[in-house]
């Protein structure tokens, strides 16, 4: 794990049964995994969890967070991806197993 993701990653809160799924491990493709920069967390979709989606965003601490536009919905990952814009964060879709959110704090895709 990168510096810059364990300072993005120091007092981060997972929603309450969310856990970090994978950090440089299993079948990822990308340079985030690959290169430390990025953390996957998964858990239940609750009004809580949206809301912390919008924190993180908010947060300043990352350059990309990708969630499955499946999951969430076509519209409400449209509101994401502009909300994104306006905090300078890419908000991508991260079609995955399960609802999960991908958490990077540099680099590219």
């Amino acid at each position: 794990m990168s510096p810059e993701l364990q300072q993005s990653m120091s007092g981060l809160t997972l929603p309450n049964g969310w856990q970090v799924t994978s950090l440089i491990s299993g079948g990822h493709k990308g340079w985030g995994h690959a290169h430390g920069a990025a953390v996957d967390v998964s858990g239940d979709k609750t009004p809580q969890s949206w809301q912390w989606l919008i924190d993180q965003i908010q947060s300043g601490r990352w350059k990309h967070i990708g969630t499955g536009a499946e999951y969430v919905g076509q519209e409400a990952f449209a509101q994401l991806k502009q909300y994104g814009q306006n905090y300078g964060v890419d908000v991508f879709d991260d079609p995955g197993t399960g609802f999960h959110v991908h958490l990077q704090a540099f680099g590219p895709l």
